[in-house]
């Protein structure tokens, strides 16, 4: 019980980490109860990756992790898109980056990338922390 508590805050302080990110295309709701309930929603998906993987009889490593929690976020993000108030995922411009050779133009970003890339990037992280924080 201990261990799912500190998992859950865990997994909040990661979603609010990416959200941070991609704050240009992904607009929280203004009002306190849905934006808790956003984040909840968000860290439980997290959460449910590894029963659900158990329940599917497929060992919870990194890569299965990594995968069917990208799934799962991917759908909730697009139910909390069509759902929840107040949770808007725009599309934005992307400005473009020149680091030396590599030359980056600026593009637009559609919602459907900016939700993908969310999940991704959530995923990852909390795979990574998943397979750090193993006692075994």
């Amino acid at each position: 019980m201990k261990n799912n508590v500190r998992l859950f805050f865990v997994y909040i302080l990661i979603i609010f980490f990416v959200f941070g990110i991609f704050e240009q295309g992904i607009v929280l709701p203004s009002f306190g109860i849905y934006l808790v309930a956003t984040v909840i929603l968000l860290s439980l998906t997290l959460m449910v990756s590894t029963p659900l993987l158990n329940f599917l009889t497929v060992k919870a490593k990194f890569l299965t992790y990594f995968l069917m929690s990208s799934i799962l976020m991917i759908g909730v993000l697009f139910l909390l898109k069509s759902l929840m108030t107040d949770f808007y995922i725009n599309e934005y411009l992307f400005e473009g980056i020149n680091i030396g050779t590599l030359e980056i133009k600026s593009f637009t970003v559609s919602p459907v990338v900016t939700i993908c890339s969310y999940s991704i990037v959530t995923s990852l992280i909390a795979s990574i922390y998943r397979e750090l924080d193993k006692t075994d």
